[in-house]
């Protein structure tokens, strides 16, 4: 009978060698918009190419449109949106994040009355900055900031004495001027000044605003797009906060109307074009190996290779590949017809060694010539940083070193109120006045439930769920749901 040890690590041998022909490694610049992208990926969004698509289904849809000095003499496109507007985009429950450092009034920008002015910031103290450089002043959230897009993220640094990110780092930003339709979310804190003046200010420069309506769709324009540049989100030492940052953006983002998460994004890069390639490599050079490594040492040394290839492993491993290999009775009779066992043993043995040879011999050749195409993409490379796993689960993972979920509870609550038109304009902060169309024992569960779930979504005092009674309060926003939407609660 074959050995399954030696049918496992076959197989695999094969699988990586065929995976490693298919990788394409290309080189990786500092102004690039790789790692953002490879974030992007690991959210598992489906790309657009056109601008038209956005309106297909804008509840489902994220919008996001970098704008740097590359492209200040290409057309702005969300400017010409066929099908409809950027502001109807967003009126339908679409969601749009737009990032510049260059001089933007009006256009698709006028009905959100947001105004990106263009002149840069620098730190008036040069030790400020990012580095010590004073082009590079780090940003800020308020201190009641909704959402907190500078919240902070276990594994993602040290958190300042507000629990939130210390070390989100500009570079070259601008600031937005106050607007009437958006709420200021991010800062850059004095003293700085700005570029044409030269002169010391003490202003508080709103550096993210963001707006959203009734029928879930959100907006969120920052005042510079360098902060999610490849330098900046992926540092070689890892001292800044900015994929925490952008990771927190898009999980806010990514929370479409009602209980749905959006899927399908639109990416304008700094160039002012569409990009839809996301499929992306990290480049390095690997050491010189001294000698031909043992087995366990060529594994090891092409750890990132496995890891990278983690879900076509597991997938066969699901499936039962593995399982039927090792326990397939006919495929160990019709082989051993051919040989004893101990031979198809030796073969093995003898052909991983030959395969292994070779692949030690190309790495010899090429690490002097070339980068190495066994090289981990950079969507792995993030999942050291933030997990592939839903919105949802982000938020609940944050919130249980408090053991209880606020932030969530209180959205998912104002959700349920907003898909019927309700909010607290039309009531304050008191109970909604109803009536309820049931029996007398029915009628005090229910309107004790109303009251409950509203002051979660509306009053004053954050009332927080305890993880352990999470799903229950999903269970009890579900029932509160039907019972109105059944017409057993009418609202006066």
């Amino acid at each position: 009978m074959i050995r399954p040890a030696c049918v496992r690590l076959a197989a695999v041998l094969l699988l990586l060698a065929a995976c490693s022909a298919d990788a394409q490694t290309r080189k990786v610049s500092g102004q690039g918009t790789e790692g953002f992208r490879a974030l992007i990926a690991s959210y598992r969004f489906k790309p657009l190419r056109e601008t038209k698509e956005i309106h297909d289904d804008p509840g489902r849809t994220l919008l996001i449109a970098f704008r740097g000095v590359e492209s200040i003499f290409r057309p702005d496109l969300l400017d010409n949106v066929p099908g409809g507007s950027v502001a109807e985009f967003v009126a339908r429950g679409g969601a749009v994040m737009y990032a510049s450092d260059q001089w933007k009034n009006g256009g698709w920008l006028g009905p959100f009355d947001a105004n990106v002015n263009g002149n840069k910031l620098f730190t008036w103290h040069r030790t400020d900055g990012y580095h010590n450089l004073d082009f590079c002043p780090f940003a800020d959230g308020d201190s009641n900031a909704n959402p907190d897009l500078f919240r902070a993220r276990l594994g993602a640094g040290e958190p300042n004495e507000a629990g939130r990110l210390r070390y989100v780092a500009t570079n070259r930003p601008t600031y937005l001027s106050e607007s009437s339709q958006l709420t200021r979310v991010g800062r850059i804190l004095p003293p700085v000044y700005q570029e044409r003046l030269r002169r010391q200010d003490t202003r508080v420069y709103d550096f993210a605003q963001v707006g959203r309506n009734d029928r879930g769709g959100k907006i969120l324009v920052i005042a510079d797009h360098s902060v999610f540049i490849n330098d900046m989100l992926l540092p070689e030492d890892a001292d800044t906060d900015n994929l925490a940052f952008a990771a927190n953006c898009l999980d806010w983002l990514r929370q479409g109307p009602g209980l749905q998460e959006r899927d399908r994004v639109l990416f304008i890069d700094q160039s002012g074009l569409i990009e839809t390639d996301f499929n992306l490599a990290l480049t390095e050079l690997p050491p010189p190996p001294k000698n031909f490594p043992e087995l366990m040492d060529f594994l090891w040394a092409n750890r990132d290779l496995l890891w990278e290839h983690r879900d076509k492993l597991a997938d066969l491993e699901d499936s039962g590949f593995f399982r039927e290999l090792e326990q397939s009775n006919v495929f160990n009779e019709l082989a051993l017809t051919w040989m004893p066992h101990w031979q198809w043993i030796r073969a093995a043995l003898a052909l991983a060694t030959l395969l292994l040879l070779g692949l030690g011999l190309r790495r010899v050749m090429t690490a002097r010539f070339r980068r190495s195409g066994n090289a981990s993409r950079l969507a792995v490379a993030l999942d050291r940083h933030r997990p592939r796993v839903g919105l949802l689960e982000q938020r609940l993972r944050s919130a249980m070193s408090r053991g209880q979920a606020l932030e969530a509870a209180r959205e998912k609550a104002q959700q349920m109120f907003a898909g019927f038109g309700l909010s607290p304009a039309g009531h304050g902060q008191t109970d909604p006045e109803v009536e309820i169309d049931a029996g007398w024992w029915q009628r005090l569960t229910l309107r004790r439930e109303l009251r409950e779930i509203w002051q979660i979504a509306f009053g004053d005092q954050p009332q927080p769920v305890p993880m352990r009674q999470w799903k229950q309060f999903l269970l009890r926003l579900d029932k509160l749901r039907k019972a109105i939407s059944d017409g057993r609660i009418r609202f006066c």
